[in-house]
């Protein structure tokens, strides 16, 4: 009777230590799979990080392109203060309207 006991201890041992085995092999491809997933979420993240700052600079383009248009605008509007209507911000007047409509056309060209 005791070989019987001794015998369904080493089964049951072996049992287990299988067991431990399969669980710490599961573990380690757990582990693997996890590491894969964070390299590819951080490889997503370094793509939508490129993204956003494509996106950034498009919209800096813009709002210089914005400024560059209004700014001849705000000089003629300051001229016009400080000296009066004349001939020479007359004539202004109408390059500073051709600008400031030209940059309408300029932001699809900067964002496209």
């Amino acid at each position: 009777m005791s070989g019987i006991r001794i015998f369904c201890l080493l089964v049951i041992t072996a049992i287990y230590c299988k067991i431990f085995f399969i669980i710490r092999c599961h573990k380690r491809q757990i582990q693997q799979v996890r590491e894969l997933e964070a390299q590819t979420r951080q490889n997503s993240e370094m793509r939508n990080l490129a993204t956003i700052m494509k996106t950034a600079v498009d919209v800096l383009y813009v709002y210089f392109a914005f400024l560059v248009s209004y700014f001849s605008r705000f000089i003629l509007l300051a001229a016009r203060v400080i000296t009066g209507p004349n001939i020479v911000t007359t004539g202004f007047s109408l390059y500073t309207h051709t600008l400031m409509f030209f940059n309408s056309t300029l932001n699809p060209v900067i964002y496209g």
